[in-house]
């Protein structure tokens, strides 16, 4: 709130760390919100920025409605992730980041992991039947690989079991068809509890970042920290994530 509440920072900046700070007075930093500064922030970060918070609920919510602005309709494609333990409020945020799209003209799609239906591409199977319900579609077009991707992935349109062994087209064909949903409006894609997620949907989350990363589409990941599950494959998608600066 004012400039007494901070200590140390003299710490961070004599190891050449970019120190921005706020206060509700201005007697340090900026006037104003820590929100503020970090719009400030994306409008000059041309990467990738990984943004780690903490805080009350409406300043969180704010951090989430500022990051949803960031990768605005048309804008190119963005891999956000919330971590936290249970009951922290990621699934909340994630509400919100969905609302704020929505009401930004973006097509919104979800996908929900299930305790114990670990089934091969669970997540993105629940994200592809949420399109329908919503009357989403990736359209007639010319492309086979956006057109089929249901087809080839739910059970109900004849789809048979998931070859884990030989995924590389499956893997395309899932890019292919959330660059169709997202069109020119563009999608946000939100993929909940990936803690509980097999590890081909885990596979599969990467490999639409990057190819994706040019495209309209923004992916909302929501997980525990991998320590709290001990997944391996969860633990690997956090480092392909890193390793490619994908979120």
């Amino acid at each position: 709130r004012a400039a007494e509440y901070f200590a140390g920072m003299e710490d961070f900046e004599r190891l050449g760390i970019d120190v921005r700070l706020a206060t509700d007075d201005g007697s340090r930093g900026r006037h104003g919100l820590v929100t503020d500064v970090l719009k400030q922030v994306l409008t000059e970060h041309h990467g990738r920025p990984r943004i780690v918070c903490c805080g009350p609920e409406p300043m969180m919510q704010s951090v989430c409605a500022a990051l949803e602005s960031a990768v605005a309709t048309g804008a190119p494609g963005a891999c956000l992730a919330l971590v936290g333990e249970a009951g922290i409020g990621k699934s909340a945020l994630a509400r919100h980041a969905a609302e704020a799209a929505a009401q930004a003209g973006r097509a919104v799609i979800e996908g929900y992991s299930t305790l114990g239906l670990a089934e091969p591409l669970g997540v993105i199977r629940d994200a592809v039947r949420a399109a329908g319900r919503a009357g989403l579609s990736p359209g007639a077009g010319r492309d086979r690989l956006a057109t089929g991707f249901p087809a080839l992935v739910l059970p109900e349109l004849g789809a048979g079991e998931i070859e884990t062994g030989n995924l590389g087209a499956t893997f395309e064909a899932a890019a292919r068809y959330l660059r169709a949903l997202a069109g020119r409006r563009g999608l946000l894609v939100v993929l909940e509890d990936l803690h509980w997620a097999d590890a081909t949907s885990l596979s599969l989350v990467p490999f639409l970042a990057r190819a994706l990363r040019r495209e309209p589409v923004a992916l909302l990941l929501t997980y525990r920290p991998d320590d709290e599950t001990g997944s391996p494959s969860l633990a690997g998608l956090r480092s392909e994530l890193r390793r490619g600066e994908l979120g």
